[in-house]
């Protein structure tokens, strides 16, 4: 029989600040799910961790994840505990494609899984399962997130643009104005 986290002490819930925050709720979903091992959770900017590696125990939420909510912060977690529940990624992936050992996983972890032309199983989602188990840790992060100050810096001159692979480019609206960047892997222009 699986524990629910009701069955969890209510100190395993609470956070101080956002980074205490982050790591009950990483510590919750070790105990929804003890396979996943235990990591560090912390705050970084950019796009934050590509998690896959086994010897890897850090976490790095990105600051963008932790502005866009509670739910995407949880999202963001259950995704890297799944890929921590994965033995190896792919040959050839760099941890990038997402195969059927990482579906299953993400299912595991109660996300809904959806296949990405070029990157596998990567698209997941919250599924209300998910949101119904974890409302405590949704709503401490919440809580945590409305304290949370980011860090002011200057405004970037760059823009981010998309292929369809999907890969990003950040250029100057200059450059991007001047005519289309196109993917060498997809053969298709970037977009903003």
């Amino acid at each position: 029989m699986s524990l629910t986290l009701a069955d969890c002490p209510a100190t395993t819930l609470v956070g101080v600040d956002m980074a205490d925050t982050l790591n009950a709720t990483w510590d919750a979903i070790r105990h929804q799910e003890p396979d996943v091992p235990r990591a560090q959770v912390s705050i970084v900017r950019g796009k934050g961790s590509p998690h896959w590696r086994p010897d890897q125990r850090v976490v790095h939420v990105a600051e963008s994840t932790v502005s866009a909510g509670a739910q995407e912060v949880l999202h963001f977690l259950l995704h890297q505990a799944a890929h921590d529940l994965v033995s190896e990624a792919p040959a050839g992936s760099e941890g990038k494609y997402h195969g059927n050992a990482y579906k299953a996983a993400a299912e595991r972890l109660r996300l809904h899984v959806e296949y990405v032309d070029g990157n596998g199983w990567a698209r997941t989602s919250l599924t209300e399962k998910a949101r119904e188990i974890y409302k405590p840790q949704i709503t401490q992060l919440e809580s945590a997130r409305q304290n949370w100050d980011v860090p002011e810096r200057p405004p970037s001159r760059r823009i981010t643009v998309h292929c369809q692979c999907p890969r990003n480019l950040q250029v100057v609206p200059s450059v991007f104005a001047k005519g289309p960047i196109r993917c060498e892997v997809c053969g298709q222009p970037f977009a903003a």
